[in-house]
């Protein structure tokens, strides 16, 4: 009997028991979702810019987001933010100690859909040399509008 046990378990280790779910509803108690298609980076793109202009108006704005997204985004992903107001690198560029004129961006992927045009993504941002005294990721709320997520300020 352990045998079987331990052979679904592989089984189902082996065959990705995750989800990944393309563009759909979440479904109340079940409204996380992985990356998958590319449609989600265009989310996760209107959620980094949305972090990049809320920190531009800083008086010293950053001149480098380093961004994390299950690890380093792919470079395809970064390279829609060429010629903007500041560098977007992936977060394995940035090295360590508290550097100023940096901005740390964490955006988790687990997209909280509340219908088609409605989302959150959970994201964290702040200056490197700034002692965080709470790590809690908070929502950037997105809602899609003519067809481009852009932040949802009502």
């Amino acid at each position: 009997m352990s045998r079987c046990v331990a052979l679904l378990f592989v089984a189902l280790l082996v065959s990705g028991c995750h989800r990944i779910v393309a563009d759909r509803p979440a479904v109340d108690g079940d409204p996380a979702v992985k990356p998958g298609p590319d449609a989600d980076f265009d989310i996760y793109e209107a959620a980094l810019r949305h972090e990049i202009e809320q920190y531009s108006v800083h008086p010293n704005p950053p001149r480098v987001f380093y961004v994390a997204l299950d690890g380093d985004p792919p470079a395809v992903f970064l390279k829609r933010f060429a010629g903007g107001p500041a560098r977007v690198e992936p977060m394995s560029r940035y090295g360590s100690g508290k550097e100023a004129g940096v901005a740390l961006v964490v955006l988790h992927s687990e997209i909280q859909r509340a219908d088609a045009d409605h989302v959150r993504v959970p994201g964290l941002t702040h200056y490197a040399d700034e002692e965080l005294t709470c790590g809690t990721p908070y929502p950037i709320t997105l809602v899609r509008k003519n067809g481009k997520w852009t932040p949802d300020l009502r």
